[in-house]
């Protein structure tokens, strides 16, 4: 029974002290895309790219303050311009 538990014990120490190594792959943080970023790397979205850049905007949306963009994806394009 003794012998057991200072098994154990051991089993325990061995585990607490792997588990409490430094991971320093998790520290970094990562900056966040632009809107224009986004919409830019998106192949759903290449007519909105096209239309941003012709008025200008892509400048606008690629800065880093805060916007709101309901943007329309390449089909919405295509309906409306069928119209």
């Amino acid at each position: 029974m003794i012998k057991n538990l200072k098994l154990f014990t051991v089993l325990f120490l061995a585990l607490a002290i792997q588990s409490c190594s430094n991971n320093d792959d998790d520290d970094y943080v990562t900056q966040p895309k632009t809107i224009y970023e986004h919409v830019a790397t998106s192949s759903n979205y290449s007519y909105l790219t096209y239309a941003l850049q012709k008025t200008n905007l892509d400048g606008v949306l690629n800065g880093t303050d805060n916007y709101t963009l309901y943007a329309p994806n390449n089909m919405a394009f295509s309906r409306f311009l069928m119209e």
